[in-house]
């Protein structure tokens, strides 16, 4: 337990800039007179991984993932207070970082970053490093929102 919260405080204080502020301002970067970009999530992050694992807010723990992302995943769930969206990047199966993003099951929140996986269901994703590049447009649905949707 000790290792999660250490792991946790850690997160804590790398997520003052995450991964999703992270991509919302490369979004900005990159678009001129486009709609959309294309972000590559490993040129976004400063730490070695090799698998990113994004969680919808129904996704729950899972005898197929590796036993530090079930960990995280109950940790996160029990120190939650609301739905949220999960973040985990691991290397060797073991987590090097996480993030989670609360949301509003009944509408999509300004400034939201949404990955290709269904919104609103029970679901996951896994995305290697090497497949982890984006086409990333903005929507106005009335709020604005960033969708993700995998290259491949």
């Amino acid at each position: 337990m000790k290792k999660i919260y250490i792991i946790g405080l850690l997160a804590f204080f790398i997520s003052c800039n995450s991964v999703n502020d992270k991509i919302i301002a490369e979004y900005k970067r990159q678009i001129s007179e486009k709609d959309s970009c294309i972000i590559d999530i490993s040129n976004l992050v400063d730490f070695r991984w090799d698998k990113m694992y994004v969680f919808e807010y129904g996704a729950v723990d899972n005898s197929n993932f590796p036993k530090s992302v079930n960990d995280i995943l109950v940790y996160l769930d029990v120190h939650s207070n609301g739905f949220t969206r999960k973040l985990v990047f691991t290397l060797n199966d073991r987590v090097v970082y996480y993030e989670r993003h609360y949301v509003d099951i009944e509408e999509t929140t300004k400034n939201e970053v949404i990955f290709d996986v269904l919104p609103g269901s029970s679901t996951y994703k896994i995305y290697p490093k090497e497949k982890a590049i984006f086409k990333v447009t903005r929507e106005e649905t009335p709020v604005r929102y960033y969708y993700l949707q995998q290259i491949e």
